[in-house]
C-alpha cells in the first residue's frame, strides 16, 4: 500500500469511527436521556467527547504501529534516513523512558490538579470530572505501550503513537482547564522536542503541524464559541481575549513550535551523524586491533621457530664436538696400529 493509500486508510477509519460513536449516542439521547437533567446531560457529553477524542487517536496510533513508522519520499531524504536511522535498540530505550516521564507527568497533573482545586478553586465541577478521565485514560495506554514495547518489532511506529495520544491528552486537559487561559498550553513545545528526540526529521514535523492544528482548533472553536468554554477562577478571563490578542498568541505560538522542530531535529540529526562516525570508527579500531593481535600472533609464531631453529642448531654443534673429537682420536689410533 503506498503512503497515500495509509493516509486515506486512517483518515476514513477515523470518520467511520466518529460517525457510529456519535450516532450511537445521539440515539441513546432521544431515547433513554429525554428526561436527564442539564448537568447530567452535560457530564455526558464531556464523557462523550473525550471518549470519542481518544478512541479516534487509539485507531489513528493503532493505524500507524500496524503500517509501520513513516518512510521519507524524496530520494536524499531516504539516503540520510537510511543512513543515520535510529536504532531498534535506541527506540525501545527512547520508548521506555518517554513512558516513565509520562507516569512523572500523570502524578504531576494529578498534583496540580487538586491543588487548583483546593486552594485556589480555580475549576469547576466539570472540569475535574473531564480532568479525572483524562488522567485514568493516561494510566490505561501508558499500560498498554509499555506492553506494546516489549511485544512489537515496530517501535518507531509506537513512538510516534505515544506522542501523538500526549497530543491529545494534552489539547483535552486545555481545554477543560482553561484553553488559552491556562500557561500550561507552553507544554506542547516539550512534545514537539520529545517528538525530534524519538523521531526523524520528516515525523517530527508531522507532530509539529498536529500540535499547530489542535492548539489553534481548541482555541478558535472556544472563541467562536463552538466549543465550551471552561474559563479558569483566576487568570486572564475570556472577556479580554479579543481576535487581534488571540491571533498573536497563534502565530507565536506556531512559529515557536516550528522553530523549536527545527532546532531540535537539527541537533539531533547532527547527534546521530556524529554517532554514526563514532560507530564507524569504532569498528575500524576493532578491526585494526584485531589485525595487530594477528600479526602478533604471526611475530609470536616467528619467534617460536626462531628459538625453535637456534635450539636445533646448538644441539647439532653439541653433538657434532663430541663425533669430531671421537673421529680425530680415530684416526691417531689408526696411525699406530
Amino acid at each position: 500500500m503506498t503512503s497515500k493509500g495509509k493516509t486515506y486508510g486512517w483518515m476514513l477509519l477515523a470518520l467511520v469511527a466518529w460517525g457510529i460513536i456519535f450516532g450511537i449516542y445521539e440515539v441513546v439521547e432521544r431515547t433513554f436521556l429525554i428526561n436527564s437533567s442539564p448537568s447530567t446531560l452535560h457530564i455526558l457529553h464531556i464523557i462523550r467527547g473525550t471518549a470519542t477524542s481518544f478512541i479516534l487517536a487509539a485507531l489513528v496510533a493503532w493505524w500507524i504501529m500496524r503500517q509501520g513508522a513513516i518512510k521519507p519520499t524524496a530520494k536524499d531524504e531516504v539516503r540520510e534516513y537510511e543512513r543515520y536511522e535510529i536504532s531498534e535498540e535506541e527506540s525501545i530505550h527512547r520508548s521506555l523512558w518517554l513512558i516513565n516521564l509520562r507516569w512523572i507527568a500523570i502524578i504531576g497533573v494529578t498534583l496540580t490538579t487538586t491543588t487548583a482545586t483546593i486552594f485556589f478553586n480555580a475549576l469547576s465541577r466539570f472540569s475535574i470530572i473531564a480532568l479525572g478521565l483524562i488522567i485514568g485514560v493516561m494510566v490505561l495506554y501508558n499500560v498498554a505501550f509499555l506492553y506494546a514495547v516489549r511485544r512489537t518489532r515496530t517501535t518507531k511506529a509506537v513512538a510516534f503513537s505515544q506522542v501523538l495520544l500526549d497530543l491529545i491528552s494534552l489539547t483535552l486537559m486545555l481545554h477543560f482547564s482553561g484553553g488559552i487561559e491556562n500557561p500550561f498550553f507552553t507544554f506542547f513545545i516539550f512534545h514537539v522536542i520529545i517528538a525530534s528526540i524519538l523521531l526523524q526529521r520528516k515525523e517530527s514535523y508531522l507532530i509539529a503541524i498536529v500540535t499547530c492544528v489542535l492548539f489553534t482548533s481548541m482555541v478558535l472553536l472556544e472563541y467562536l464559541d463552538w466549543l465550551t468554554h471552561y474559563p479558569l477562577g483566576m487568570g486572564l478571563g475570556v472577556s479580554i481575549l479579543t481576535l487581534p490578542y488571540v491571533i498573536g498568541i497563534l502565530s507565536a505560538f506556531c512559529a515557536t513550535t516550528f522553530f523549536s522542530a527545527y532546532f531540535a531535529t537539527t541537533i539531533m540529526s547532527d547527534l546521530r551523524k556524529r554517532q554514526q562516525q563514532l560507530k564507524a570508527t569504532s569498528e575500524q579500531l576493532a578491526q585494526e586491533m584485531k589485525r595487530i593481535r594477528e600479526m602478533e600472533n604471526e611475530l609470536i609464531q616467528s619467534s617460536k621457530m626462531a628459538a625453535i631453529g637456534q635450539l636445533a642448531t646448538g644441539i647439532a654443534h653439541e653433538i657434532n664436538n663430541p663425533l669430531a673429537t671421537i673421529s680425530a682420536s680415530t684416526e691417531f689410533l689408526q696411525t699406530y696400529v
